[in-house]
């Protein structure tokens, strides 16, 4: 079978990179990481779901490139996993604990002082952009809920 299209239930794929290992599942797609890999340009192979209830089950690829860590990292930011490995497990709860957690802490410590102004407005953003999609309303309280602080 070709690198461009892989059975369903593969677990892992290899090239001149290394392995990459079956990380992360959405709804649409299976991400495959090569955990070894730190350049964003290799690190991820992004695969669509294809036929997932038919005899024809496969996995096609999307993106072996920049755009399949952007895939992976939106789908952490929306909160949007529906599977993730035991390894991607421990490296989400680590990158949590040391990117995540203390901009969200520090937010929290801002909006309970009621000190709304420009670093708040700089965390919020941060946080929305990069970490967390944020909703609309009641922001402070959604990221309590979200990090059981």
């Amino acid at each position: 079978m070709s690198k461009r299209i892989l059975p369903y239930n593969q677990k892992t794929c290899t090239n001149c990179l290394g392995t990459y290992h079956r990380a992360m599942e959405t709804e649409m797609f299976v991400f495959f990481v090569n955990y070894e890999e730190s350049d964003e340009n290799g690190q991820v192979k992004m695969y669509r779901k294809f036929s997932p209830h038919s005899e024809d089950r496969r996995l096609e690829l999307v993106s072996d490139n920049y755009f399949a860590f952007v895939g992976i990292e939106e789908a952490l930011r929306d909160g949007s996993e529906t599977w993730m490995s035991p390894y991607m497990k421990k490296c989400r709860k680590l990158y949590i604990d040391e990117q995540i957690l203390p901009l969200v802490k520090e937010y929290v410590e801002l909006s309970e002082k009621g000190d709304l102004g420009e670093r708040f407005n700089e965390l919020e953003q941060e946080i929305d952009e990069f970490y967390v999609t944020l909703p609309e309303m009641d922001v402070c309280m959604f990221l309590k809920d979200k990090f059981s602080l």
